[in-house]
């Protein structure tokens, strides 16, 4: 099986994210990161994994894009969903604002990956913003990003059956 993973983030938990997936994949398996335009041929692909990081409550336009300009094509693919977020009680919102109805039925398996704070690597307006939200959770007790190892194993799982 040939698998194609794209994927967008920022500051690096998503990809890291993606790194134990493709490693734990058996067949071949490619990795396009969607922040760098590319050409990608899907019909050299089996399963196709589809996946960024939520920020401002959005994931990156060029995965919406990238589904928008496929979608007939992945609907005849193995599919994964994931996300990458802080606030992964969310997850079934962002999911629905993110992927269309057509994708989300057919998806083998769709998971929340959690999130992790990378203040070091953050930007100015990025770092104030983080800094108010952790306060805020700190406030309320809530806990902080972290990431969900359990649900990548579950997704890891899901898309190895077959």
């Amino acid at each position: 099986m040939k698998t194609l993973i794209v994927y967008t983030g920022k500051y690096g938990f998503t990809k890291q994210c993606v790194e134990d997936i493709a490693s734990a994949l058996k067949g071949a398996v490619d990795v396009v990161e969607l922040n760098i335009p590319t050409n990608i041929d899907l019909t050299n692909y089996n399963q196709v994994i589809i996946g960024g990081a939520i920020y401002m409550g959005k994931v990156h336009k060029n995965i919406t894009t990238f589904v928008h300009n496929n979608l007939e094509i992945l609907r005849n693919k193995r599919i994964g969903l994931f996300i990458t977020c802080g606030f992964s009680e969310n997850f079934d919102m962002y999911l629905r604002e993110t992927y269309p109805e057509r994708l989300l039925a057919i998806a083998l398996t769709k998971r929340c990956f959690g999130g992790e704070l990378q203040i070091s690597k953050m930007k100015f307006f990025d770092k104030m913003l983080t800094k108010m939200m952790i306060y805020m959770r700190n406030k309320e007790h809530a806990s902080l990003p972290h990431k969900q190892t359990n649900q990548i194993d579950l997704f890891i799982k899901a898309l190895t059956i077959l």
